[in-house]
């Protein structure tokens, strides 16, 4: 006696088929998703959307960076700009021109490179918002490359 197998649905993401009175998906669905699963089981912590916890970086002491001010700090990611916009609210941008890519401000480490609440790139002039790092005139149009802070009793990190 041949088992008989007869077709439902099929519709652009699967087949679905009953043979001998159970639901089954098509071969084809199956493999695609099997492929998938074993590609999740390769990449953990990757996959499926899900974030990993980025590394800390310490950057520099709370106690440096001024109020209302704002400094170019040499860090392993590279030139960051740290700020204070009001007291114990601290930013981190990268220090680089998005025009093309300069260092913002005096281009200085340790000087204070924000005054009247933006900071300036000296190769053609851009202006930045030192609170949220975008650009507030040209020739540069899109912001600096924000990084989280936070801190301890002491230091700035970033990630």
């Amino acid at each position: 006696m041949l088992a008989s197998c007869q077709f439902v649905r099929k519709d652009k993401s699967t087949s679905i088929y009953f043979f001998l009175g159970v639901e089954m998906t098509s071969r084809r669905a199956f493999i695609g998703s099997s492929f998938l699963g074993f590609l999740g089981a390769l990449v953990p912590g990757k996959s499926f959307g899900l974030v990993t916890a980025a590394k800390k970086t310490r950057v520099c002491k709370i106690s440096s960076i001024p109020v209302s001010g704002g400094k170019i700090v040499k860090t392993t990611l590279g030139d960051l700009l740290v700020t204070q916009p009001r007291k114990n609210t601290f930013r981190a941008f990268s220090a680089r021109c998005t025009h093309e890519g300069c260092t913002v401000g005096s281009g200085r480490a340790g000087a204070n490179v924000v005054s009247g609440g933006v900071v300036t790139c000296n190769c053609h002039g851009a202006k930045f918002n030192a609170n949220d790092g975008r650009a507030v005139s040209g020739p540069a149009r899109s912001a600096l490359k924000k990084y989280v802070v936070s801190k301890d009793k002491t230091y700035l990190y970033v990630s």
